[in-house]
């Protein structure tokens, strides 16, 4: 499945760097989920200037992707980052979760807005950051 992906590096700034699989040609079938957009890298950089993030505990990023912007949460200190996004976007943003070493610090939730089941794994986490 991910073998078709191609790896990438991006320096984040105060967290180092961040790798990531991405599929930008949609071979494994994960849509849009499945490449880096503009916006990931360009939040990321402003996450890596703010410093250590350990005072913002528990976050979560909807429509997670490739992962970038929460394994750079992670990288920055964040005390516990839920990464959701569709079900068939999950083995590559778990794959990016697990090459960068954070499987400790970060959950990978599918959240599918009609499915009520997903929706409630979110509100028993009861994340104060969105």
């Amino acid at each position: 499945l991910i073998s078709s992906a191609h790896d990438y590096q991006f320096d984040i700034g105060g967290c180092g760097s961040v790798s990531v699989s991405q599929d930008p040609l949609g071979a494994i079938g994960a849509g849009c989920g499945s490449t880096v957009w503009d916006a990931g890298l360009c939040i990321s950089a402003f996450l890596g200037r703010q410093g250590s993030l350990e005072r913002l505990g528990t976050v979560v990023e909807l429509g997670a992707g490739t992962g970038i912007v929460g394994i750079s949460l992670a990288k920055l200190g964040a005390g516990r980052v839920i990464c959701t996004d569709r079900p068939n976007c999950l083995p590559l943003l778990a794959h990016n979760v697990a090459m960068n070493e954070c499987t400790a610090s970060i959950s990978v939730l599918p959240l599918t807005w009609a499915n009520a089941d997903h929706i409630s794994q979110l509100k028993y986490n009861r994340p104060p950051y969105i």
